[in-house]
Parts: C-alpha cells; structure tokens; sequence
C-alpha cells in the first residue's frame, strides 16, 4: 500500500511540473545564450507577438541613446578662436543626425532570437538581439571608408583652382568627419570596453579651413523684383549670415543674383494671393560663369494685397538665411557627399 501511495505521489508531482511552463533565463535576468559579451539585447512584451517584437527591438534601440548627446570640446574651443555659435550648433546637430541614421541602420539588422508566451496569460515576450563584434566589425569599416572619403576630398581641395570647388570638396570632407564621429560613437557602444579607431583628421580644424574658405568668397547682392522691397537688402542679411563676406561692386569675386517671379491673383473668397518661385543665380565676376542656379516655390495669401507681399518677403528671409548656406556650398560639389 505504502509503494502505491508513493507511486501515485511522484506520478502527481510529475504531471504538476509538467503543466507548468518553463520560463526562459532572459525573462527577468541574462540569456545564458547570448551573454552580454558577445551580443546587445532588448526585451519586448505585448499582447501580440508583432508588438512584443516591435518593443524587443525598440528597447535595443535605448542603448544607444546614450550616442545621441555630442560632447563638442573640439569644435568649442574652436568657436571660441572665431567660429560663429551658429556653426558650431549646426555641425553639433549634424552629427546627432548622423547617428541617428545609423542607430535605425543598425536595429534594422537586429534578430529577434526568442519568443515565449506564459500558458493563457494573452501576454507574449521576445528577445532582440544584435551581434556585438559583427556590428563592431561593420562600424570600423563604415569609419575606414570615410577616412579614405575625407583624404580624398582633401586632395580635391588642394587641387583645385577655383574656389567654389575648394569649398565643395572641403565640405564633404567635413561631412565625411561628421559622419565618422558618428560611427565612432555607435562603436564604442557596440565595442565592449568603449574602443574605438584613432582619429586621422580633427574635425574642429576641417570645419575652421571651410570657415576661412567661405569667408575668402566676396558676395554682392544684386535683385529684381516687381512684388517685393528691398530683396537685395535681405540677400545681403542671408550673405553675411551663411558666413560669406559681403562685398561691394568693385571688389567682390561672387555676384548673387536673386529674382523673384511671382503671379498675382485674388480668388472669389476675397484672399490675394503670390504664386511663383524665389530665384537665385551665383556668378564668379571673373570670367561671368554661372556657377550654379536655385530656385524655391512660393505660395502665400492674405486678405489684404499688401500683407500677401509682407508674408512673402518675410518667407524669402526666412528661405534664405536657412538654405543659402547650404545652397552655395552645393554648388562647389563634384562628387557625392558621404552618408
């Protein structure tokens, strides 16, 4: 009778064990499968599959947040030997751009490895997971590409006799480096012990050579418009503030001619409207080459005829001391820029 009790007890236990699911290591620790060492995880709960490996994925992602926030020291110090704040802030926000591309790059390779569902609870569970020396290994040839890229944008620089074009090429050698400095934040994410690849080129002293080559282009501002005052006047504000010297007839090396072809209408609700587009056209005074044209589309309305001319002068301010910058940089550009 004892050996049938007993029997029956370990037969019961069994079926209990057996009814009760086991749940996986990396539920509420570390996987022994894919230990911190060798890979990054994320972990995702939901009341879908779908969902829980979209948050598996979006908690891997968290880790590198941390990248995110740029540590200028370099490129500070040299605004404080005369970069204006305003560039140092745009290069700044480039390289949070830059790695923000590249974190959505990299989680796009992430690997949902596990998935696990408790006995009706209606809640499922993954786990995310990314490689650590196979993305290290994709990062430092991402960082090996964009050296070779800068180098070769600096002999382009150097090369060339025109200065529109010294400027292109000394763009993409910055955005090279910005792009790099990118890379090397992921990397020491990735890489465990935070190493990453020796700097070739300091990124504050490419940024301040563009910065000394755009001040050596001497723009005059000239204008043409039938709607708007004083356009001439506010592509010389859009001059100074892209970081051009601003210049008068007798020694400028650049002419900025900008126009304004707009068409004017009211409509039967009584609103006035400009239609048209913002022109600019950059010519080296030398020789009356056209180095290159721009154009931006406008539309603007108002209830009275002269607020619509207000609102479309104060859009082409607003048009150019945001994009001429850039827009006159582009035109030096002969080749790609680094992504």
């Amino acid at each position: 009778m004892n050996r049938i009790l007993s029997l029956l007890l370990f037969t019961t236990l069994l079926t209990a064990c057996a009814g009760k699911p086991t749940v996986p290591d990396w539920i509420d620790g570390n996987s022994s499968q894919y230990p911190d060492e060798k890979f990054l995880v994320g972990r995702g709960l939901g009341d879908s599959p779908a969902i829980a490996r979209d948050r598996a994925r979006a908690d891997l992602a968290k880790i590198f947040q941390v990248a995110v926030v740029e540590k200028s020291e370099d490129l500070t110090s040299h605004a404080q030997a005369g970069m204006g704040k305003q560039a140092q802030q745009e290069y700044t926000r480039s390289v949070s751009r830059e790695v923000h591309t590249r974190t959505e790059q990299i989680v796009e390779g992430v690997v949902i490895a596990e998935q696990w569902s408790p006995t009706d609870s209606g809640k499922h569970h993954a786990l995310a997971v990314l490689n650590r020396s196979k993305t290290a290994r994709a990062l430092r040839s991402e960082i090996s590409r964009l050296d070779s890229a800068t180098t070769a944008s600096l002999q382009a620089a150097r090369g060339a006799s025109d200065l529109i074009t010294q400027i292109g090429a000394a763009q993409r050698a910055v955005n090279a480096q910005l792009a790099r400095r990118a890379n090397q934040k992921l990397l020491r994410v990735v890489a465990r012990g935070g190493g990453g690849v020796a700097e070739q080129y300091n990124v504050a002293q490419l940024v301040g050579d563009l910065e000394e080559l755009l001040q050596r282009m001497r723009i005059v501002a000239v204008a043409e418009s039938k709607n708007i005052d004083d356009l001439a006047g506010i592509a010389a504000g859009a001059v100074n503030n892209a970081g051009f010297a601003t210049a008068n007839a007798a020694n400028a090396n650049y002419i900025l001619d900008t126009r304004t072809r707009l068409v004017q209408a009211k409509d039967k609700q009584g609103w006035y409207w400009l239609r048209g587009t913002l022109e600019i056209k950059l010519v080296r005074k030398s020789d009356e080459v056209t180095v290159g044209t721009y154009s931006w589309p406008i539309k603007v309305a108002a209830q009275q005829d002269g607020v619509a001319a207000q609102r479309a002068r104060q859009k082409f301010e607003q048009l150019l001391n945001s994009e001429l910058r850039q827009v006159i940089i582009d035109f030096g550009k002969t080749g790609s820029t680094p992504s």
